[in-house]
């Protein structure tokens, strides 16, 4: 069962590592050029993930749909994968649209105007690139209901290669290239991820001729009937994760209230915990194609162990994340920026990044049992009560009132976490008595 589980996750969780790697490059390169560069690079990043996850959240939905039919209407694979990117592209252009509004938001970050007129055009070039990466996350989860996860790993490390390249040159220009400047960076990875999506078409193309007699038969009738199973679970799932991210948003924010310093080691120390944290979404990824699976070929015990010994494997991993932050958390600040505040202040909130470890990858993990399970409206309804009713309320009064400041804040979210854990194992735990106890019994 281990075998099973890291020969499909070892795959998802490098091309998700490239998400996270792609955005420590850019930053990388935007920390050699100054500090005001670096913090607009970092503002920005984090206002275009609130799109971005929004985007993904819906191709979420996409693999255990796809694994509903895909024994009963194996006909509809390519109509699934083709509506489901079309689905994205839409959201993707309405978030576009939104920028202008977002932009109008900059005035109340407490940034200097410096940081903020830099951010702006950086943000407009990442969001156009929502388009290219939602139409590659949508073939990504349709390949990875088939179990082909090899296909995004090769794509991503050909776009993070193609943008650890083109950031210089598009930032220092060369003899036939001209200097972008810091925009340079943004340039890099919206070429990046048009690359990756043009790719993943390529290779994921539809059966234009199956296609084309599947839109004449009643597979198709069936096919509109059953859209909604895709547009309601992806609906809850959007706004689960916009949830999540929103709320490591806003304290991004607090920190800003503090100053410059402060949002610079937060989005440094944010960064390296969406690099643990896409560790364990990778092997998340196993739990929903299996679980879903297992429940559409109705293999109930088999389906209870695989949770019991995934969520293990999940728990000692993150320990070793833990132990590995703690050990590096002078090496890694030092790594990004030469300024001996934030390095100081990074180390501080490297203890409660260790911290997080263990709840942020068992709360990811669950949340992909339910969502294997088809379901997805009570995850929704507890990530918001975790986030915005625990999280940024203790946030606040750990890092404002009680004088925590920027720990404190990161203190208020680990709660949140904790809670998290929590709250979906124990409704993990009430399906799995409720829904599927007889079930078990039986089989």
């Amino acid at each position: 069962m281990l075998k099973s589980i890291f020969k499909f996750s070892g795959p998802v969780i490098l091309s998700q590592l490239g998400y996270v790697v792609m955005g420590m490059v850019d930053l990388f390169f935007l920390g050699k050029i100054n500090s005001t560069v670096l913090a607009a690079g970092i503002l920005a990043t984090q206002v275009h993930l609130m799109s971005l996850v929004f985007c993904m959240g819906f191709g979420y939905a996409l693999t255990p749909w796809i694994q509903q039919f895909r024994y009963s209407h194996p006909a509809l694979w390519n109509f699934q994968t083709l509506v489901a990117a079309f689905t994205g592209l839409l959201i993707a252009g309405f978030f576009i649209a939104l920028t202008p509004l977002i932009i109008a938001c900059f005035a109340f970050f407490q940034q200097p105007p410096e940081v903020i007129q830099a951010a702006i055009p950086f943000l407009w070039i990442l969001q156009w690139s929502l388009l290219p990466l939602s139409l590659f996350f949508s073939c990504k989860q349709a390949a990875e209901a088939f179990e082909k996860t090899k296909y995004a790993l090769w794509i991503s490390l050909l776009g993070n290669g193609i943008n650890a390249l083109a950031n210089p040159v598009m930032i220092f220009g060369t003899s036939f290239i001209p200097a972008f400047g810091y925009q340079g960076s943004a340039y890099a990875t919206l070429g990046s991820r048009l690359i990756m999506g043009i790719a993943f078409m390529l290779i994921l193309k539809p059966n234009w001729p199956q296609l084309i007699k599947t839109l004449q038969t009643s597979e198709f009738l069936k096919f509109k009937a059953l859209y909604r199973c895709f547009l309601v679970p992806g609906w809850h799932t959007a706004w689960q994760v916009t949830f999540e991210l929103t709320a490591f948003t806003a304290a991004g924010l607090m920190c800003g209230f503090l100053g410059k310093t402060a949002l610079d080691a937060h989005g440094l120390v944010l960064s390296w915990a969406s690099f643990s944290f896409m560790v364990a979404q990778g092997i998340s990824t196993a739990g929903v194609v299996y679980v879903s699976g297992y429940l559409a070929q109705k293999k109930w015990k088999t389906m209870a162990l695989y949770i019991k010994f995934q969520s293990r494997w999940v728990l000692f991993i993150m320990l070793g994340f833990a132990l590995l932050f703690i050990a590096l958390r002078w090496t890694l600040p030092r790594l990004f920026s030469s300024d001996q505040d934030i390095v100081l202040l990074a180390s501080q909130l490297m203890w409660v990044l260790a911290a997080f470890q263990c709840f942020d990858g068992l709360q990811v993990n669950l949340s992909a049992y339910l969502r294997g399970l088809q379901d997805t409206r009570w995850p929704m309804v507890l990530t918001f009560v975790g986030y915005w009713l625990i999280s940024i309320p203790l946030s606040y009064v750990f890092g404002f009132v009680l004088h925590g400041k920027a720990l404190g804040i990161w203190l208020g979210l680990l709660s949140g976490l904790a809670f998290m854990a929590a709250a979906f194992w124990f409704r993990l735990r009430w399906l799995m008595r409720h829904r599927f106890n007889s079930n078990l019994q039986g089989s």
